[in-house]
């Protein structure tokens, strides 16, 4: 949806007379981008009394009600329009899809990091030392040698992705 069809699709929806106020309000905004709305309901009154030139102290009131009614529901449509083209919520996506890659990495390092029984952190421990402190480390110790250190055999990513299957 383009700003301009976001911009006519709710005058256009919901009335559907021939003779639209709102789109001559439409047709005011287009023609004069940097009015002011005192200017704006100054030429939309001529408009509608051009329009009904029978009763112009009746069309006054009605017009400015239906003016400012209108003006506000357009300025709505044209800011949520915008909104949406903006990325705003692309944006937000990719911030959050970035957290949780961050996420994944620190919860990937931290169980490298839990200190076995030995009283050293798994990177720094062999598989022996894996093995012995059974449990999850039991699949650890299957992926090297006894004498092996740990973290120089296996990346953080590695060990995340043992603990992903294990506790699937």
């Amino acid at each position: 949806m383009t700003l301009h069809d976001a911009t006519y699709a709710g005058p256009a929806v919901h009335k559907t007379s021939e003779a639209n106020p709102a789109k001559i309000i439409l047709e005011l905004m287009d023609q004069n981008p940097g009015a002011r709305r005192d200017q704006l309901m100054a030429m939309f009154r001529e408009r509608m009394r051009d329009l009904i030139p029978d009763e112009p102290e009746f069309i006054t009131p009605l017009a400015d009600r239906y003016f400012y009614h209108e003006y506000n529901n357009i300025l709505g449509y044209r800011r949520r329009a915008e909104q949406q083209s903006s990325g705003s919520t692309r944006k937000a996506k990719a911030e959050f899809k970035t957290k949780v890659k961050a996420a994944k990495k620190r919860i990937a390092a931290a169980i490298l990091d839990t200190i076995l029984p030995t009283g050293k952190p798994a990177r720094d421990s062999t598989f022996a030392d894996c093995k012995r402190a059974g449990g999850f480390w039991l699949k650890v110790a299957a992926k090297g040698k006894p004498s092996q250190i740990v973290g120089e055999v296996l990346s953080d990513k590695q060990v995340a992705a043992l603990w992903r299957t294990s506790h699937a």
